[in-house]
């Protein structure tokens, strides 16, 4: 048979391999016998140029090249495997050519197991690994066998002997039967260290491995929980430890070894971002404390996720329970608001993040039509009826169809369209995915590239390909708005142009404001107008109002995003009237989106930081440098950056400078919070230092001229919030005075400069202040001097101070002035503070101090909820930690200082409170420092009260993330209904432990 080397792009190349192929004498003459039979193979597979290299490859890696094409002659139908392989895979050929005894593995008895047995695969495992005595070579026999396992199930499916439901189901076991090795390595070592646990463990596999539906080249995202809480003691260093310490050890030791790279590959790729709180939250965790987590911060996204959650290692049947108990968060019977509408949210963000990145390639897996599609389709109608029907509740999307069809909830050719396209789509897939062992869902654009796919689909030609592709989209398209259309709002785009252009506000243009989701009609029509066409004082140009024009469709959908469009068009309007060139600023943000994007958050969630960009226009360059928005908040930086602007500046403007200076940084600090680059907790100490920094230079000037002699011999002393470094944007300081000298100078003398520095940053402007000082917390209170020495306030707190003062100086430090005063005080303070155990009657003093707290919350105003100081509130898990430090902080120098986010997880790990109980406490604390910002920066009350009018709350509660003030209401009461009862329990328990 003469070849046809016209079915190569390279003949030249290809003759070249068949010239090499036959170099052996020996071979030669079977070779030739071959020839034929490869010729006719290769014009049959995709990439026969592929092919041939790869077949060359093989035949100088097999042992010996003439046994191994004396077999091929024997048995042609293996050549057909081999080369049909080399045609589709380059993943596949490596691992052929890497490991040539695979190939004979595979055509005498791997094709001959169509479906994977974990139990062979355990067996094989621990029968080969018993020569190995390191973990290391285990993993890497372990990877070993998931190569081959790959290359045996990536032939039946090229072949076409296994099916696409028997393929993904194939590759999900093999990965359960890999994780669940690890797990058994990693516990044999655990055991040895820490003595065998009692408590239930169990992985739980999400997204694709959940659905037994895992690509070739998927990351797999698991979870981890554990039955409850527990101690021990560790068998090798006889230290105590918790099982929390113990599972999260283990599922870190388990990632790092399934995700680490060595030789080249990694098991797998792992996400483990999917557990509460993402990449903040502990690795595993309890099984109460999921629960307690999902009913009370549990998201629409979370239940979507948990649709596919199926346990894959540890103890299945205790995985099966823990997923039982979520059953009623996934499936609601009711919801206060129909899932459909934030489903279609995210799938529009998805949407138009792909939009922006400028691409021409199709994106089967994302693109309108595509694979999410067809999942969100799914877990839409299972969201809405779960609760009903709970045979619909299935991780396995094609199963998942056929059961929403057996419930009428999909129609025959809906169910029909959505599987084939579904199997069509993630065929396409495997293909791209095997080509290099890649993850991704791109078509190529390359016309060769396209027509060996468009091959390995079995199409003739690429415009058949197209055409399928097309029309799937199409079918899946049509049924995916057939779902979520009802329910989507209306979209901005759809009336931007008639709102843009009426210079009146007809009833018309009205209802398409309420449509949008705008209550102030009026005032928003106004603000349009405004930025279109300018004021009477600063009216806009021609070419300023066509560049607005280009951006409003832009504008208007980010502000609907916002807690309040209302607020949001309002502020963003002011920002912008304030702005030097207008035109400039529209055609910035046409130009950059993220800044357009993070302009509307802020003005549309945080009007504190939005009215600073009316008075101070130049600090809109905060968002304009996004790229810089990273780096954190530095003292340092912010007094050499004032002192180098001060050379430059008259002295008269010191104040003026400072104030600018330290608004600019307050603001930069709230948008980093606000863009999610900062946790609450990084803002609150960014904020004390800048108070910090602002304080020691308002002392630094008013000290400027004095007559002493070196230092100030007075220091200023921080309490409160911003003694514990968690100063909130609405926070005053609590600060005192003390002094090293009496007399040398005078106090008077001394205290004049304080009085300076406390008007200097009391002082009011039209562009705010730069604090309020609260020196109230000195001896004897408001009425007394200012400033005492050390040594009387050393005599003050052992003969007249009350308890209360002991738990202020919990959080006492120095900020500014004299540090020998510092180091004269703290270690008196700690014999003080810690000098003997308290007793019963102090205890109850300090619970005592909180139920007068609570009195007085209880008469307050009735439109307001005081979450501060009423029961279950901030102040009683202030107090419940600070009685505990007090308590335990002479035996335990860990707990003495830090903010209740820093002292809880301590107090747990000292057995004082239980690990859930002060997760609970930490969770409730984070989540009202977090209420009380946005009270700060969004509606701008200086008090912890929430307003319980309606459009108030409704503003809060989205700005938090809830979808209304009822549903925000229902989790803080649960809350504080959580932190009154371990508050109760814990009184309980120290009254037991005999105070």
């Amino acid at each position: 048979m003469i070849m046809n080397w016209t079915i190569f792009k390279n003949p030249r190349s290809a003759k070249s391999n068949f010239d090499r192929l036959q170099t052996n004498p020996f071979g030669k003459p079977l070779f030739q016998k071959l020839r034929p039979e490869i010729g006719r193979i290769l014009a049959a597979v995709p990439d026969p140029d592929q092919a041939l290299n790869h077949f060359e490859r093989m035949a100088q890696a097999v042992i010996n090249q003439t046994s191994f094409y004396h077999f091929l002659s024997a048995y042609p139908h293996f050549l057909e495997i081999l080369l049909t392989l080399f045609g589709h895979s380059n993943y596949l050929a490596d691992i052929m050519i890497r490991h040539p005894e695979y190939f004979y593995w595979l055509v005498t008895s791997g094709i001959n197991q169509i479906e994977f047995d974990p139990d062979s695969f355990y067996r094989e495992f621990n029968t080969m690994s018993g020569q190995y005595t390191s973990t290391e070579k285990k993993v890497e026999l372990l990877k070993r066998l998931k190569r081959r396992e790959i290359l045996r199930i990536g032939t039946l499916d090229i072949m076409g002997w296994s099916n696409f439901q028997t393929t993904v189901r194939n590759l999900s076991d093999l990965a359960d039967a890999i994780v669940e090795t690890v797990l058994t390595l990693h516990s044999a070592e655990f055991n040895k260290k820490f003595g065998t646990v009692t408590e239930d463990f169990s992985i739980i596999g999400l997204g694709k491995l959940g659905g037994r539906e895992l690509n070739y080249s998927s990351d797999i995202d698991i979870i981890f929980v554990y039955s409850e809480e527990g101690v021990g003691t560790r068998l090798d260093t006889k230290k105590a430890f918790t099982t929390h310490e113990y599972f999260n050890q283990l599922a870190e030791k388990i990632v790092h070894t399934l995700s680490t790279f060595s030789n080249g590959e990694a098991l797998y790729r792992v996400d483990t971002r999917l557990r509460p709180d993402g990449a903040s939250g502990p690795l595993a965790r309890s099984f109460a404390s999921y629960l307690h987590y999902y009913e009370l911060r549990g998201q629409l996204w979370e239940r979507q996720m948990l649709i596919k959650a199926r346990p894959v290692a540890g103890n299945l049947p205790f995985g099966h329970a823990y997923l039982n108990a979520l059953q009623a968060f996934v499936y609601p019977k009711t919801f206060f608001k129909s899932p459909l509408e934030e489903i279609g949210e995210i799938k529009r963000t998805i949407e138009e993040k792909l939009a922006g990145q400028q691409t021409d390639q199709v994106n089967i897996k994302l693109r309108h039509g595509g694979i999410r599609d067809i999942e969100f389709s799914i877990q839409a109608l299972q969201l809405m009826n779960g609760g009903i029907f709970s045979d619909i509740r299935e991780s396995n999307s094609l199963k998942a169809i056929e059961n929403l069809h057996y419930r009428k909830l999909l129609t025959d050719s809906e169910a029909v369209d959505l599987k084939e396209a579904y199997i069509f789509f993630r065929k396409i897939e495997h293909h791209l995915q095997l080509e290099n062992w890649r993850q991704t869902h791109l078509l190529p654009t390359d016309s060769k590239k396209l027509i060996i796919l468009t091959r390995k689909m079995g199409f003739q030609n690429r415009r058949d390909f197209r055409k399928a592709v097309h029309l799937h989209t199409k079918k899946v398209g049509k049924i995916y708005n057939s779902i979520m259309g009802e329910t989507v709002p209306p979209q901005a785009d759809d009336f931007s142009e008639e709102i843009l252009l009426s210079e009146k506000l007809t009833p018309a243009v009205k209802s398409h404001f309420i449509e949008l989701g705008f209550k102030k009609a009026e005032q928003s029509h106004q603000a349009i107008q405004k930025l279109l066409k300018g004021s009477r004082q600063k009216p806009l140009t021609p070419a300023a109002g066509h560049s607005f024009q280009s951006l409003f469709p832009k504008l208007l959908k980010e502000v609907q995003r916002q807690p309040s469009a209302d607020q949001a068009l309002l502020q963003f309007s002011n920002a912008a009237g304030a702005y030097g060139s207008p035109q400039n600023l529209y055609n910035l943000m046409n130009e950059n989106p993220k800044f357009l994007s993070l302009l509307a958050q802020i003005c549309g969630r945080a009007p504190l930081f939005a009215r600073s960009f009316g008075l101070f226009p130049e600090f809109l360059s905060i968002l304009t440098n996004v790229e810089n928005l990273h780096l954190p908040f530095a003292k340092t930086s912010f007094k050499t950056d004032f002192s180098q602007r001060m050379e430059s500046t008259n002295a008269k403007n010191w104040f003026n400078q400072l104030l600018r200076l330290k608004n600019f940084h307050f603001v930069r600090i709230g948008v980093r919070f606000e863009a999610g680059l900062v946790s609450p907790e990084q803002a609150f100490r960014e904020l004390s230092a800048l108070a910090d920094g602002t304080l020691e230079l308002t002392l630094s000037h008013v000290l400027t001229g004095h007559a002493w002699r070196g230092a100030f011999p007075a220091a200023v002393l921080a309490l409160g919030k911003l003694g514990s470094q968690e100063l909130n944007f609405g926070s005053d300081l609590d600060v005192i005075f003390l002094t090293a000298e009496e007399k040398d100078p005078p106090l008077q003398t001394q205290e004049a400069v304080l009085q300076k520095l406390i008007s200097g940053l009391n002082r009011i402007t039209p562009w705010g202040q730069l604090y309020k000082i609260d020196a109230r917390l000195r001896p004897e209170g408001a009425q007394a001097p200012l400033l005492i020495s050390v040594d009387s306030y050393k005599k003050y707190l052992l003969n007249r101070s009350q308890l209360w003062e002991r738990q202020a100086l919990l959080r006492v430090r120095l900020i500014a002035g004299n540090p020998a005063v510092w180091d004269k005080l703290s270690l008196f303070l700690q014999d003080f503070i810690f000098h003997s155990a308290y007793e019963r009657k102090q205890i109850e003093e300090i619970f005592s101090m909180l139920e007068n707290i609570h009195r007085k919350a209880r008469r307050g105003f009735s439109k307001e909820l005081d979450f501060k100081n009423s029961p279950g509130g901030i102040v009683d898990i202030e107090f419940l930690t600070q009685a505990l430090q007090l308590k335990y902080g002479r035996k335990f120098e860990e707990i003495r200082r830090g903010t209740p986010i820093d002292i809880l997880p301590k107090l747990a790990d000292r057995g004082i409170l239980s690990a859930d109980d002060a997760g609970r406490l930490r969770e409730s604390y984070h989540f009202y420092r977090l209420i009380e910002t946005y009270l700060h920066i969004g509606l701008e009350r200086p008090k912890a009260r929430i307003p319980l009018q309606p459009e108030k709350l409704d503003f809060l509660a989205k700005a938090l993330g809830f979808e209304t003030g009822e549903a925000f209401l229902k989790t803080l009461r649960s809350q504080m209904e959580t932190v009154r009862e371990i508050l109760r329990k814990t009184k309980n328990q120290l009254s037991r432990r005999g105070l």
